[in-house]
């Protein structure tokens, strides 16, 4: 770990059950041998309380019986406004801590679907900007650049950070396809991590199936399925061409399907926020079929990544699988300049050393160097 690495003691605090799950188990157990683990307890949500609620009342307690001197709160959603709801936030923490958070969504800088939705997301912003933190981290560009715009002075403390992007396991595509149990064959499309309606995968599993029969390409969904997807599955069990692992993918399957892959789908339906898939897609040289809306709309077309679609259109995502299929790669140095930006940016080391900044410079250690955020080629939002 970086922190240990600069001379930090290091704690972690994490549910007591974080490794009862294969994906606990993956991200978390080398951790917990490795620094000290402070568990939690289950959250156990009585009739009408909120999750976020409990989450900054443990926030709290863990900060007093711990007394840190900084504290990561690496996933701040929900605990910025439940603690933006407090009478007085600046008080709410008798600890004397540095906190420093990472904001993954920011709905407030989004075209809302309807008026309920926009509502929601300006009493988000609303709240957020109370939380009394020391430094807030986003990932997307464009909700830093509608917080600068909504409020300059909230904005001193928020920074853009890099998505912790790291290499893909050196695998040959064939040696890929064995290790995920697939024959070599026709162009595969994947579309990595959870299987569920959030990431459109209903849409791109009706679309695959609406394909022409004549049309050579295969789907492989591999990850965790929710239940309408088990339900799909079932129905669509006679199409060949889509294939179904409804099982957690390990670290070496999860690479192996951005190695495996002809095409990397990110069809993802008003997806708000950054996407590592796209990133690690692009990292990987395959072809990219996106959602055009968003943050993903908007990476692709500044940066070069890939086609978008509308990733809400069944008919325009069978199409846009089509067209993206037999498109030739783009040979264009600048456009692969510009492309190289993008995701040399969005690594391991270039995230640490963006959430190690504030740290090493109030305890007097070298300042990590920090890779900038590289310009967009065009200046729309959307």
């Amino acid at each position: 770990m970086e922190l240990r690495r600069l001379g930090f003691e290091v704690k972690l605090s994490l549910p007591e059950n974080s490794c009862d799950t294969p994906e606990g188990k993956t991200f978390f157990s080398d951790l917990i041998d490795e620094v000290e683990w402070i568990p939690l307890p289950k959250i156990k949500l009585p009739p009408g309380r909120s999750r976020a609620n409990l989450q900054l009342k443990m926030l709290r307690d863990t900060l007093q019986d711990v007394s840190p001197d900084h504290a990561y709160i690496p996933y701040a959603d929900g605990i910025s406004q439940a603690w933006g709801m407090q009478r007085k936030p600046k008080s709410f923490f008798s600890s004397d801590a540095v906190l420093e958070c990472l904001m993954m969504r920011g709905g407030f800088a989004y075209p809302a679907a309807n008026l309920k939705t926009r509502i929601k997301n300006e009493i988000s912003w609303k709240l957020q900007q109370r939380a009394a933190w020391d430094k807030v981290h986003h990932l997307d560009p464009l909700v830093l650049n509608a917080i600068k715009k909504r409020n300059p002075t909230y904005a001193k403390n928020v920074f853009l950070i890099p998505e912790a992007i790291e290499a893909l396991a050196n695998k040959t595509q064939s040696a890929a396809l064995q290790l995920l149990g697939l024959e070599p064959g026709d162009p595969l499309i994947v579309c990595p991590g959870g299987v569920n309606e959030t990431k459109g995968s209903d849409l791109l599993v009706r679309a695959v199936s609406q394909l022409p029969l004549d049309f050579p390409c295969r789907l492989l969904l591999f990850g965790k399925h929710s239940k309408h997807l088990q339900n799909l599955s079932r129905s669509l069990n006679h199409d060949q061409r889509i294939i179904f692992k409804n099982q957690f993918a390990s670290r070496e399957e999860f690479d192996s399907l951005f190695t495996a892959a002809d095409l990397v789908a990110t069809c993802y339906p008003r997806h708000i926020g950054s996407a590592s898939i796209l990133i690690r897609a692009a990292e990987a040289e395959k072809k990219i079929l996106a959602s055009d809306f968003g943050w993903i709309g908007w990476a692709c077309e500044n940066y070069k990544l890939g086609q978008t679609c509308q990733a809400g259109n069944v008919d325009d995502i069978r199409d846009g699988i089509i067209r993206t299929l037999q498109s030739t790669s783009d040979s264009c140095d600048k456009n692969q300049q510009i492309k190289s930006s993008f995701v040399n940016y969005h690594t391991l080391p270039n995230h640490t050393a963006h959430f190690t900044s504030l740290i090493c410079e109030l305890h007097g250690k070298p300042k990590p160097k920090l890779s900038p955020f590289p310009s967009p080629v065009l200046t729309n939002s959307f």
